[in-house]
C-alpha cells in the first residue's frame, strides 16, 4: 500500500504555506498561554486581555512570515503583507461571526500591528545571513 501524506495531498508547493500556518498557530498559543499565565499571576492583568491577544496573533504572523519568506529567499515584504492580510481578514471575520458584530477603531490597530508585524517578519526571513553566499 502507497503512503500518502499531506505533501501528496496537497502538493510540494504548498508545504511552506501549511508549515507557516502551523508554526503561526502554535507561536500564537504559546503566547498567549504565556500571557494568560502573567495575567492570573498579577492583578488588573484582565485589562490587557485585547492587547496581549493581538500581540500574540503579531508574534504568530512574525513567525509565519519569517519562515516563509525564509523558504522563497526573495519577496520577503509581499511574504509578510499577504501573511499579515490574510490573518487580520480571518480574525475579522471570526469577530464578526462570533462578536459584536462590528468594525472599530481597533480593528483598524490590529491590522497596523499585524502588517508591520508579518512585514518585519518577512523582511528578515529574507535577509537572514544563511540565504546570502558569500566568496
Amino acid at each position: 500500500m502507497k503512503h500518502v501524506g499531506i505533501s501528496t495531498i496537497f502538493g510540494r508547493r504548498s508545504m511552506p504555506v501549511i508549515t507557516a500556518v502551523l508554526i503561526e498557530i502554535a507561536v500564537a498559543v504559546c503566547c498567549l498561554l504565556l500571557f494568560a499565565t502573567g495575567m492570573t499571576v498579577w492583578e488588573g492583568g484582565t485589562a490587557f486581555a485585547p492587547l496581549f491577544a493581538t500581540l500574540s496573533v503579531s508574534a504568530g504572523a512574525f513567525a509565519a512570515a519569517f519562515y516563509q519568506a525564509k523558504k522563497a529567499r526573495k519577496k520577503g515584504w509581499l511574504y509578510g503583507l499577504l501573511t499579515g492580510g490574510i490573518t487580520f481578514a480571518f480574525l475579522t471575520v471570526i469577530g464578526l461571526a462570533f462578536g459584536d458584530g462590528n468594525v472599530t477603531l481597533t480593528s483598524l490597530f490590529r491590522l497596523i500591528i499585524l502588517l508591520l508585524a508579518s512585514l518585519i517578519g518577512g523582511i528578515l526571513g529574507v535577509g537572514k545571513a544563511e540565504n546570502h553566499q558569500y566568496l
